[in-house]
């Protein structure tokens, strides 16, 4: 996305607000897409393209493992119930795994 960043000196906060911010704005950016289409209307700005954008995020979300997809569509898509990965991992199983997902993530927008 053409800046290098080390995610590696942010705390989890800070990962999860940076991915919470990117998801939204990928969400955003789909139904930006999806009114587009819709309406047959042609994209006029060239400094928007939340075509590119939406295809980085979701070939960066393509790269996850099963549990790291599912603990990314758990937490920054359904947002239904916060304690949801009790059922699947244990807090520290759940912590550890999200947080290499969201490196793996963020590292993966970057290619």
């Amino acid at each position: 996305m053409g800046w290098d960043m080390d995610y590696s000196q942010l705390n989890y906060s800070e990962l999860n607000f940076l991915i919470e911010f990117i998801i939204i704005r990928y969400m955003k950016s789909e139904a930006y897409l999806s009114d587009l289409c819709f309406f047959q209307v042609q994209e006029v700005n060239n400094n928007l393209n939340p075509d590119k954008f939406s295809t980085i995020v979701r070939k960066a979300l393509n790269k996850l493992d099963n549990d790291e997809y599912r603990i990314f569509y758990e937490d920054y898509f359904m947002k239904t119930n916060r304690y949801w990965w009790q059922e699947y991992y244990s807090k520290s199983s759940y912590y550890r795994i999200k947080k290499l997902a969201m490196f793996k993530f963020l590292n993966c927008l970057h290619q």
